[in-house]
């Protein structure tokens, strides 16, 4: 076993439940583009931590009865659990029926567990069912509107295994409550959303088309915009209850940015911002010589190697931790760095301890964000593991985690297909196990996985 850098406690997230977007990719536009960060009002909304209610808990403990290594993670932002699982083994037993009648008797009986009334049945819909080449898990995928107007992120995913067992569920829907009526036009929203965006340019909004549909879909003209602009209705949950508000989607002059702007269709409070381009450039210190970097720009080297004798690699000082491109040699180089000053991107988020508190900060240069940090620091370590994580993204589409498996993204570019795992820095090989990649995560051994040094 190679040496480790210091333990600290890390995750690296790749989340594509709650932001359901599609992203392009460009290379990064210089400051006076006025590139804007990403906001979402949820995050700096103080709230109580979430506890399950008395209900809620007799389900968890009824289904453990039978299962007791099932986790829960809660939800956060709805009442019930956002996620179950049974480190790969079945939440409950085999059943017939199809995917979706054996996943809709599960929500019939555990709906309350979920954090959903029985009226909200009826707000599910069936959009994805699919099984990924080389692989048996069966995957089904609903989505949530209410009266016509979908729920922002609001998702239900189950996993089956071929005999009908449910391996893992994960939830980002909510109870229906009471939804406000909008009290603002689709114009004035615009409005706000261009105020926020380009305040400067005093365009007025003329629609192209009429409303359609029950979330009243419309387009606007793109006067001094690069395209024309889409806004719709749709219901934003909030920990206080759902909030009914406009999705903006404006592309400013200038080089690429393109934003979803969600104002309150009630208050005309900017609720959540978020530029649907990634940027691409950014560097950062990893343990990759000079030699490995000659046969291959993803691998990292198996442990630090040191310029003084000593009993084991003879280190410090550390001659192999060298700045590398964290973002040209990977699969989707323009998406795998955001313009968010963290190590986060379309393939991997790098928190500190737990998801919320991030890790280390880049410095912006004129080349891109830097992520330099000293030998055995937090950030070092946080910097190893997303270089290491986007090799893992790579590597496990090579074996068959594409596209039409769900793939290891948040974003798939229109591709469809969104996957949520988290790594802990700690335990990379359980987590390898549990996508059931264990046999060729042994068999590829000197490829990855303990040459992390992490």
């Amino acid at each position: 076993m190679a040496p480790r850098l210091r333990r600290s406690i890390l995750s690296a997230v790749v989340v594509g439940v709650l932001v359901p977007v599609f992203a392009s990719g460009a290379q990064r536009p210089p400051a006076t583009d006025r590139v804007l960060p990403n906001i979402d009002i949820r995050i700096t909304t103080p709230r109580a931590a979430p506890t399950l209610d008395a209900e809620s808990q007799t389900l968890l403990d009824e289904l453990r009865r039978n299962r007791p290594e099932i986790r829960s993670r809660q939800h956060g932002i709805g009442q019930g659990v956002r996620e179950l699982h049974a480190n790969g083994k079945p939440l409950t037993a085999a059943a017939q029926g199809s995917p979706e009648e054996i996943a809709r008797k599960f929500l019939a009986h555990y709906l309350h567990l979920l954090g959903l009334e029985n009226k909200d049945l009826a707000s599910l819909r069936k959009i994805r069912e699919y099984r990924g080449r080389n692989e048996r898990v069966l995957h089904l995928e609903f989505d949530q509107s209410f009266d016509g107007i979908a729920v922002f992120g609001g998702r239900l995913q189950f996993h089956l295994s071929p005999d009908g067992e449910i391996l893992r569920v994960a939830n980002t829907t909510i109870a229906s409550g009471d939804v406000p009526q909008p009290q603002i036009a689709a114009d004035d929203a615009v409005r706000a959303a261009i105020s926020d965006i380009r305040p400067e340019l005093l365009f007025g909004p003329t629609a192209v088309a009429a409303p359609s549909g029950k979330d009243q879909r419309t387009r606007f003209g793109r006067g001094p915009f690069k395209s024309d602009i889409d806004a719709k209705l749709v219901i934003f949950p909030m920990a206080t209850g759902p909030r009914t508000a406009w999705s903006v989607v404006l592309e400013p002059p200038g080089l690429p940015q393109k934003y979803e702007v969600l104002i309150d269709a009630v208050t005309r409070e900017l609720l959540y911002r978020r530029n649907l381009v990634f940027y691409a450039d950014g560097t950062g210190r990893v343990l990759q010589s000079d030699a490995t970097a000659g046969i291959n720009l993803k691998l990292l080297d198996p442990n630090p190697f040191g310029a003084q004798p000593g009993p084991v690699f003879g280190c410090p000082p550390v001659t192999n931790h060298r700045l590398r491109s964290l973002t040209t040699q990977f699969r989707d180089p323009a998406a795998v760095l955001s313009n968010t000053g963290f190590l986060q991107g379309n393939n991997t988020h790098v928190y500190r301890g737990v998801p919320g508190t991030e890790g280390a900060i880049g410095t912006s240069q004129p080349d891109g964000l830097h992520f330099d940090f000293g030998f055995n620091t937090p950030e070092s370590a946080e910097t190893q593991l997303f270089f290491l994580t986007n090799f893992l993204h790579d590597f496990f589409y090579d074996l068959g985690f594409d596209e039409a498996a769900g793939n290891f993204q948040s974003s798939n570019f229109g591709r469809g297909g969104l996957f949520h795992l988290v790594v802990d820095a700690r335990n990379l090989e359980n987590a390898v196990g549990a996508l059931g990649l264990r046999q060729q995560f042994d068999q590829s051994e000197d490829r990855i996985g303990r040459r992390a040094a992490i």
